[in-house]
This record gives C-alpha cells, structure tokens and sequence, in this order.
C-alpha cells in the first residue's frame, strides 16, 4: 500500500494536472476518446496549452465549421478561411456575377469535400485552362478558308466565342443568316455579319461561314424566268443568262423585235410583219406572223405568185406576169373595158393593155414596162408593128 503524502498539495491551475501541475489537459481528450474534429474525417484537433483549455480544430480543405462537419462552397466562400467571398453580383449576367472563381464567365461548380476547389464550365469564347479568364482566339486555327478571320478581340461588333470571316472576294460568303423557319434567303448576301443578321430581324439565326459557300449568283432566278441561269464560280461573282428565243439582255427581261432582228434580213420580204411586240399582236414571243402584199405568198411573201398560171390572155395576147398584176399583150387590140384582158378583136395599132390599169401602151412603154418592174414573160417576142 502506497504510502500517504505528505509535505504540500498542488492546486492546479486551469489546463494542468498531475501531483505537481505538470500535466497540460489534453483538451481533444478530455471528453471523448475519438478525435472531435475527425468525425466528418474533415480535419484535425489542436489542444489549447494551459493555463488554456479545451482545443480548436484545423480544418482540411474543403471543410469549415467548429468540428469540422461544414462542406463549404468554395464558388462563395474562401477555400482556405471559408468566409464568404466578396463578390459582384450582376443579375443581368449570365451567372449573376461578374467576378468569383470563373471571372463571371463561366458555371461555377464546389468540389465535394474531401476534395478542395471549383471548376468552372466556360462560355463559349473563354479559355477553360484559366477559369474562363481569357478570351479565347477563335481564328488561332485559321478557320477562313478564303479570308481574313476577325473575332471579339478585333472587334466589339463580333460577340466572344464566334468569329467573322472577311472574305477574299465577294463570291464567297462569310455566314449564313436563316430566318425563324430555317429557310436561307437573300438576307445570306445582305447581311455579311452576324450584329447584322441578328439586328435585322431578333427571330434570325447566324451561322458563321468560312468563306467556303460559293454565292448563287443565280438564287433568285435573274433570268425571270426567260432563260437559263448560269452561276459564275467564286472567287467570281455574278451570272450569265442563257435566254430563251424571243427575248434579249443580260437578263433575259426585253422581248426581241423579230420583225427588226440585229443582224440578217429582216423578214416578210414583200409583206407587212407582226410580232410579239406589235400593238394588239396576239403572236407568241419568240415568232412572228407575215402579211404578204398582192402578189406574194409564202411564210415569209417571198414567193410570187403566178398571175399567167390560169392563162388569162387566152389565144389572144401574150400574158406577162408583172408583180403584182399580170398583162396581156398583143398588138393592134386596144383595153377591154369588161375586164377580159385582150378578148376584143378590135384594136388600135401599137397598142397592148396593162390589166391592172386597163391602160393602153405603146409597145416601147410595155418592154420598158416589163424591164423596169421584173415581169416573167414566156419568151414570146412581142412584134414590133403590124
């Protein structure tokens, strides 16, 4: 059995024990056998020396709190104190803040703890290798094929995260802007950028070309419709236009003049013309109808007609076919007035009759007659007197 004390007794300060208060109270001990600050397994306890009691607890990252329980968001609060960020909030912003970990252009998601820090899930345009602080060249791969590549760092025009082409040549188109419904229309040649596209109609989509898409020249139809449209490939631009027959220009929009062509004879050689052009003129573009003088025939009145062919002249005269009458000759008969060309066998001397005038010539007047308007004759001299 020990023996009993004796000489003095200690009366131990606050955080020591022992015989002689040499013993520092083990403040993470002192009411538990475990650890206080492991029950989460967040972080470790630290006794508080004598003449302090108790303990306190260092956290690992990713935990905060008393005992280390609290799993903190570390997109607002400090990883490494876990007091609350100052951050700017911005409600118009697409994450209500312009700054914190993702600089305000980015999602910013907590790493569960045990594990520690933020990632950020970046807009479209901002660099994921720094928290969507850069904004990120989008013509670093030089995407134009046949152009120059612009983005948001040239110019505030370009929204970040897209790009613009300015291409070489006017043939090729630097996007495309589509219209609510999805359909392409000629806003694709109008609208060369995207603040364009968009402040023309809010319901339009842009869609970033790369100087690839060769303009159709031909979209809409130039041509109106009277001919066939040709597209000038990019670098080139414009169109050529294939009309149609009965139509002139570079597209196709005059109705030619079939009765006044450019170049060869005009037609209806002895006859008055008619085409498309002409007022009150039912003929279809392109022909033309001919209306042939007296004496003519034929699709285009070159044909003469045969005014001998039925003999008019009979046994009694000689007919000579002048365009567009035919005459009778025979000497010593003069005109018969009811129409029978030399069927009177009275006549003056020297004399035939022309029928169309019922004119009496001399012999002389009929041969120059016959010379000057292109008569047909059948070879038959005429005799010169009785």
């Amino acid at each position: 059995m020990p023996a009993p004390r004796s000489g003095y007794n200690c009366d131990c300060q606050t955080g020591f024990e022992g015989d002689d208060c040499e013993i520092d109270i083990d403040g993470c001990t002192q009411y538990s056998d475990s650890d206080p600050c492991n029950t989460e397994g967040g972080g470790r306890c630290v006794d508080v020396p004598g003449p302090g009691i108790g303990y306190s607890c260092e956290c690992d990252g990713g935990w905060s709190g008393e005992h280390c329980t609290v799993d903190f968001n570390e997109c607002t609060h400090d990883g490494r104190t876990g007091k609350l960020l100052d951050l700017s909030y911005d409600p118009t912003s697409a994450f209500g803040v312009v700054d914190g970990p993702c600089n305000g252009h980015g999602a910013c998601s907590d790493v569960p703890a045990p594990g520690t820090g933020w990632e950020c899930d970046c807009q479209s345009g901002w660099s994921q290798a720094d928290n969507c602080a850069t904004d990120f060249d989008e013509c670093e791969d030089e995407p134009c094929v046949n152009g120059e590549c612009l983005d948001s760092t040239d110019s505030s025009d370009i929204p970040v995260g897209s790009f613009h082409c300015i291409c070489d040549s006017a043939g090729w188109l630097a996007g495309v802007c589509t219209t609510e419904s999805g359909e392409e229309t000629t806003l694709t040649r109008l609208l060369a950028s995207e603040s364009a596209c968009i402040g023309h109609t809010s319901t339009n989509v842009w869609t970033p070309g790369t100087c690839t898409i060769d303009v159709d020249g031909c979209d809409p139809d130039p041509c109106r419709g009277h001919g066939a449209c040709v597209d000038t490939p990019a670098p080139g631009t414009g169109f050529e236009c294939d009309c149609h027959d009965g139509w002139l220009g570079s597209t196709c929009a005059t109705d030619a003049n079939e009765c006044s062509p450019s170049t060869g004879t005009p037609p209806c050689a002895h006859g008055t013309c008619s085409d498309s052009t002409s007022p009150g003129s039912s003929v279809a573009v392109g022909s033309y109808e001919c209306d042939c003088d007296d004496g003519f025939e034929g699709a285009e009145c070159d044909v003469d007609v045969d005014g001998c062919a039925n003999d008019p002249c009979g046994s009694f005269g000689i007919c000579a076919d002048f365009a567009p009458q035919n005459t009778c000759a025979r000497p010593f008969q003069a005109c018969n007035t009811s129409g029978d060309c030399c069927a009177d066998a009275q006549g003056v001397s020297d004399r035939v009759c022309r029928q169309g005038d019922k004119r009496c010539l001399t012999l002389d007047e009929f041969n120059a007659a016959m010379e000057n308007d292109g008569a047909v004759r059948d070879g038959t001299e005429i005799p010169g007197g009785p």
